[in-house]
């Protein structure tokens, strides 16, 4: 009788040890695989040289954004072959299409373009918008079969949130902001809906002064997600 329960018993902790070793392998599985460069531009410059680009959410708030050297949709501009802005500040796209840019009046989750492109760029943009999977589903009409969409969104694992809020108790999130992501929680919402994930980055914006890049930078290597920005390469799934 002993003998029987002692094997019971045995078959209780194989089976226990069998789920720990399964959970740990999932983890093992789902790690970050991100790495961390300097500056977004490194990645998207590849992507969108010679190639026809839609920019999403392109203005960056003012019209004044086109003088800073860093302005993404110059930036973009300046090496595709083609590219077509799109953004819901009416006024500043006026102003913007009288220096020469192409930028149509639109909301991204509703627009139909009808013509596909090669890249499709959501910069700092996901993190406005209440659909995103609403969103992600026109982009994926907008996408050729073998396309690009690039996304690019805060990572709400930063070192700067995280001293925010050892020191302050909140993060002081933009007031336009209505959602937080980290590699996860993005990848998981991306594949839920047909993309999926080629490439990953951390990254800083472009004009960060040394003064702040480096520390932070140097902290990255203990820590990779403490970099600022999340940059995703996705292709249809």
């Amino acid at each position: 009788m002993l003998r029987i329960w002692q094997k019971r018993i045995d078959i209780i902790v194989l089976i226990r040890m069998r789920e720990k070793v399964e959970k740990y392998l999932v983890i093992i599985m789902n790690k970050d695989q991100s790495t961390v460069i300097a500056n977004r531009w490194q990645v998207i410059r590849s992507i969108c040289e010679n190639k026809k680009v839609l920019d999403i959410g392109c203005v960056d708030h003012t019209v004044n954004t086109e003088g800073n050297y860093y302005w993404l949709h110059k930036q973009i501009k300046s090496v595709a072959s083609s590219v077509i802005g799109v953004d819901i500040l009416e006024e500043e796209i006026k102003k913007l299409n009288q220096k020469e840019y192409n930028i149509i009046y639109g909301d991204a989750l509703k627009i139909d373009l009808k013509e596909q492109f090669d890249v499709v760029i959501a910069g700092e943009f996901i993190e406005h918008i209440s659909d995103r999977g609403i969103f992600l589903s026109n982009m994926y009409k907008h996408l050729k079969d073998d396309g690009t969409l690039v996304i690019t969104t805060p990572n709400m694992f930063a070192f700067r949130y995280q001293l925010r809020n050892l020191i302050f108790g909140n993060v002081i999130p933009n007031q336009e902001h209505v959602c937080w992501y980290d590699y996860f929680t993005l990848r998981e919402l991306c594949e839920r809906n047909n993309f999926k994930v080629v490439k990953s980055f951390y990254h800083f914006e472009q004009d960060t002064p040394w003064y702040k890049y480096w520390p932070v930078r140097f902290l990255t290597f203990l820590r990779k997600n403490y970099a600022p920005r999340i940059l995703f390469v996705l292709e249809k799934n």
